[in-house]
């Protein structure tokens, strides 16, 4: 039985993209091959708080990780659309009291992030989908091939909670940490 399913997001690939070229937690040619298209100011901002907005290997977790990277790279609705309403939040206080100190580095990022989405979306994107779209059924046959879902229960002694468990396959972390805590 299929209990994983593999797929492809504009908008968590999104989030990671911007990260690749800015070099935050990754330093790949994807992030070479698009980082001529973000002006070098942008690009800067989100390198200065390279910190707080990654992970490292279990390390390091940035404090605005979650609510900069994690959250809007679930997909609950558009990273745009995420990013306005956190800017509107940030602007007005409405932040989690814990980060009230960093609402100006909230503003400056997720302007950054609503700046340059409809360039991702419009320019970058089909193409980015298209790559994942063909590796998906490749990786899609190897799980299913070899077991792995029956595998990995067995060996940890515990069932998936869902009948189906869907990874969000991303083209931009090549030499960097995995998306592997987007969601639940």
């Amino acid at each position: 039985m299929k209990k994983i399913h593999f797929t492809a997001n504009k908008d968590t690939n999104y989030i990671f993209h911007m990260l690749s070229v800015a070099k935050c937690g990754y330093d790949n040619q994807y992030g070479d091959k698009y980082k001529s298209l973000y002006p070098n100011e942008d690009l800067t901002v989100l390198k200065k708080h390279e910190e707080l907005i990654t992970v490292c290997g279990g390390q390091h977790r940035g404090a605005l990780y979650g609510i900069l990277v994690c959250e809007p790279a679930c997909a609950k609705l558009s990273a745009k659309d995420y990013y306005t309403d956190l800017l509107q939040k940030a602007m007005f206080g409405d932040i989690p009291h814990e980060l009230g100190e960093c609402s100006k580095i909230i503003c400056e990022i997720s302007h950054i992030m609503i700046k340059h989405y409809d360039s991702f979306i419009n320019n970058i994107w089909e193409n980015e989908q298209r790559k994942i779209n063909e590796y998906i059924p490749l990786v899609q046959h190897l799980f299913e091939e070899s077991d792995f879902t029956e595998n990995a229960e067995n060996m940890i002694g515990s069932r998936l909670p869902n009948h189906l468990f869907t990874a969000t396959l991303v083209s931009s972390v090549e030499n960097g940490a995995e998306a592997i805590d987007i969601s639940k």
